[in-house]
C-alpha cells in the first residue's frame, strides 16, 4: 500500500505582514524619549527585513525564510522591551511629581497602549512563523509506517 502524499495549501503571509508594519507604526504614537532612534527606525529595520522573508518564501528557502521571520520578531521584540523599560523607568522617576503626573497622564496612557497593541500583534506574527513548522512536524509523525516498519506493540 501506498503512503499518502499530503499537500497542504500555503498558508496566507498578509495577516503576519499587516501586523509587523502596524507595529512599525503604533511606534510613532510612542513620545521620542520612550523609542530607541528616531521613531521611524522600526519601521524602516522591519521593511528591510520583510523584504527577504517574502523573497525567500516564495523561492521556496523555508530554513532561510523561518530565519528572517525570527530576526524580525526579534528586532520587533527588543524595541518593545526597550520602550517598556523606558516607560517604566519614566514612571518611576517622576512617580513624586504632581504636577508632571497630571501632564503626562494621557502621554503615558497613550503609550501603554501602543506598547500594549505592539504586545498583540507580535504574537499573530509569531504564529504566522512558528505555524508551518508546527504543522510540517505533526504530518510527518502522523505517517502510517511503510512496509517492513516493526510495530512496537506486542500481541
Amino acid at each position: 500500500m501506498a503512503v499518502p502524499t499530503i499537500l497542504h495549501k500555503p498558508e496566507p503571509r498578509w495577516p503576519a505582514l499587516l501586523a509587523l508594519f502596524s507595529v512599525g507604526l503604533l511606534h510613532f504614537a510612542l513620545p521620542d524619549h520612550l523609542n530607541f532612534g528616531p521613531p521611524w527606525l522600526l519601521l524602516v529595520v522591519v521593511s528591510v527585513l520583510i523584504v527577504p522573508t517574502v523573497v525567500t518564501y516564495r523561492t521556496g528557502r523555508h530554513k532561510l525564510n523561518h530565519m528572517f521571520g525570527f530576526a524580525t520578531l526579534g528586532v520587533v521584540t527588543a524595541f518593545l522591551a526597550v520602550a517598556l523599560v523606558r516607560l517604566i523607568w519614566f514612571m518611576a522617576q517622576n512617580i513624586h511629581d504632581d504636577a508632571l503626573k497630571h501632564e503626562m497622564a494621557g502621554t503615558l496612557l497613550t503609550s501603554a497602549l501602543a506598547l500594549w497593541g505592539t504586545n498583540v500583534l507580535v504574537l499573530p506574527a509569531g504564529i504566522g512563523v512558528w505555524m508551518p513548522a508546527v504543522r510540517t512536524r505533526g504530518t510527518n509523525a502522523a505517517r502510517t509506517p511503510t512496509r517492513g516498519a516493526r510495530s512496537c506493540s506486542r500481541k
